[in-house]
């Protein structure tokens, strides 16, 4: 087994990319109003919202994780963005103010392209891949004889699987997949409420930072 366990060893080298971030549209660019300023109301409100609680219970030596969620009054803050007399969703006073935002998004967008030209290749050498090594070990069997022609079949999968796995990520695009999903990472909240014209607590403390960026730097260019 052990030609087996270099090919799997192989495989994990070969296999070191994934899926493109999910597919959305663009923020939307709201029309620019020379002079003006993105003004954002916030405030805080005390809600009924669900609190889970995780306790750790343990009866004699055996000990387990409870988790209780209950109805609680929390306070949440809430924001809204507005530009030249428009209310706007969150993505788009992102796209205005912030100017990362949309180039991220170009960014990961043509790295998920990319990336998703890999997917054949990938899923073919993991068929090839897996196929192999269960045809290799069964063709061996309890003796470890690989010169039989199951094994060798095996083994002939396993290699045409890492080559497919190695064209995906070196030669169609596979290696840009890591990149693509490190940027929708680390704005996944921010493109998950891109559409929402009310946003709350982390992303209502982001909207302000921003606006009062844009707003500095509007009052600088009249200067």
């Amino acid at each position: 087994m052990k030609l087996i366990s270099f090919f799997a060893f192989c495989l994990a080298l070969a296999a070191c990319y994934g899926d493109p971030p999910p597919a959305f549209p663009r923020p939307v660019l709201p029309q620019v109003v020379p002079g003006a300023a993105l003004d954002v109301e916030s405030q805080e409100r005390d809600e009924l919202r669900p609190v889970t609680s995780h306790d750790r219970v343990c009866v004699g030596g055996d000990c387990s994780t409870v988790s209780v969620t209950s109805h609680e009054h929390v306070t949440v803050k809430h924001a809204q963005a507005s530009y030249g007399g428009q209310r706007l969703s969150f993505g788009q006073a992102q796209a205005l103010a912030d100017p990362s935002y949309l180039a991220d998004y170009d960014h990961m967008t043509a790295l998920a392209a990319s990336c998703r030209h890999a997917a054949i290749p990938k899923y073919v050498g993991e068929i090839l891949t897996t196929g192999g090594i269960l045809l290799a070990a069964d063709g061996a069997g309890d003796s470890g004889n690989y010169t039989n022609p199951y094994a060798i079949a095996g083994m002939a999968a396993v290699a045409g699987g890492l080559v497919a796995y190695a064209l995906g990520k070196y030669a169609l695009g596979g290696q840009d997949c890591e990149p693509a999903n490190d940027i929708f990472e680390a704005r996944r909240a921010q493109w998950r409420s891109a559409d929402d014209a009310d946003v709350e607590d982390d992303l209502a403390d982001e909207l302000e930072r921003i606006a009062s960026q844009f707003n500095a730097r509007q009052q600088q260019a009249r200067q």
